[in-house]
């Protein structure tokens, strides 16, 4: 081999190094990005949680906050130094027996709420299931949640008598009811409860109420509309009754006795004297403000009922989203979580 050659040879085995450790150097250096970025996404999910928990802080701060005459001919007061939107928010929830969203900023990131009443949900399920055994008003009332829902007419006995059936505290069978001897029990190896449920989702339990009737979904039959699910009509918590100040329509007209005219004059109520929305003076403050309300309306009916609060604090830092859903049930003296859940939302 001449030289020539011999330095040919080198100049390729040269090129081949160059080549190797440029790949190697860029196997590295990609490998740095990926986990810097995982890196970077894993901080910023843990900000956004501690994002979300702030927000339910604040909302706990929020409910500590004592409200007495800060409305003034309709404008709100606020002293120096207080946070206007915690009193506004306070306001709202002590006095008017509303609910409200917020979107706050908070150092990188922002947290966003929406805080409702409980009783703005729907009724407490228990409650309604064992007035329901004897008062034809509260039957009414589960029929007309059912049907609302596309349940199909001919279900609606057996799932309100099996429903009773499990919160009762007795083993006496409904007509259409079924306890722990019946067979769909029997074979799935459980008992009927005999005590209030601990959730909504414990309806798919219950012999007859299906995940298509809880939550929604394709009909029964071929000609059928989908069901669309009662689950955002019920609660375990409260008294039973519907908040007139933040329940929605649908939920208002599922009360056997009342008419579109009621359901209108709650609408206008709502806005308060100046009708407009928004604004301090908004809510219904006594049920005799409604005009043509009814005793048989107004029982399943309350004001300013925040004993429970149903809170959503998201939590983001770009575009990283944390969320905590949580029930606070609020006393005189602190606001204590009774259901809890996080969850990272994609």
């Amino acid at each position: 081999m001449n030289r020539a050659d011999k330095r040919g040879s080198a100049l390729i085995v040269a090129l081949w190094v160059v080549l190797l450790l440029s790949i190697l150097v860029g196997g590295l250096a990609f490998e740095m990005k990926v986990e810097a970025n995982v890196a970077s996404y894993y901080r910023k999910r843990v900000k956004a949680q501690y994002l979300a928990l702030a927000g339910i802080e604040w909302t706990k701060a929020m409910l500590a906050k004592k409200v007495t005459d800060v409305v003034v001919d309709g404008e709100l007061l606020v002293e120096a130094g207080q946070d206007e939107e915690l009193v506004r928010s306070a306001y709202r929830v002590q006095k008017m027996g509303q609910g409200f969203d917020l979107v706050r900023e908070l150092g990188e990131g922002t947290f966003t709420l929406m805080v409702r009443p409980e009783a703005a949900k729907g009724f407490n399920i228990n409650l309604l299931a064992q007035q329901a055994a004897s008062d034809p008003d509260a039957r009414c009332i589960l029929e007309e949640i059912l049907d609302q829902a596309e349940v199909p007419v001919d279900l609606h006995d057996e799932l309100i008598d099996c429903l009773i059936d499990w919160v009762d505290d007795n083993d006496n069978h409904q007509v259409n009811g079924a306890e722990s001897d019946d067979s769909f029990y029997r074979e799935r190896g459980y008992e009927v409860k005999n005590a209030p449920l601990d959730s909504v989702e414990e309806l798919l339990l219950i012999k007859g109420w299906t995940e298509a009737i809880v939550f929604g979904g394709p009909p029964l039959e071929d000609d059928g509309l989908p069901m669309l699910g009662v689950y955002d009509k019920f609660t375990v918590w409260g008294d039973g009754k519907i908040s007139v100040n933040d329940a929605d329509e649908l939920l208002l007209y599922s009360i056997c006795d009342i008419d579109e005219l009621v359901i209108e004059d709650i609408k206008r109520a709502r806005l308060g004297v100046d009708g407009e929305a928004g604004t301090m003076d908004d809510g219904i403050k006594d049920l005799n403000e409604v005009a043509g309300m009814t005793p048989a309306v107004a029982k399943w009916l309350t004001v300013r009922d925040t004993k429970f609060l149903r809170v959503v604090s998201i939590g983001e830092l770009d575009e990283v989203r944390s969320g905590i859903w949580a029930i606070l049930q609020v006393t005189e003296n602190e606001s204590l979580p009774i259901f809890w859940r996080e969850e990272l939302i994609e």
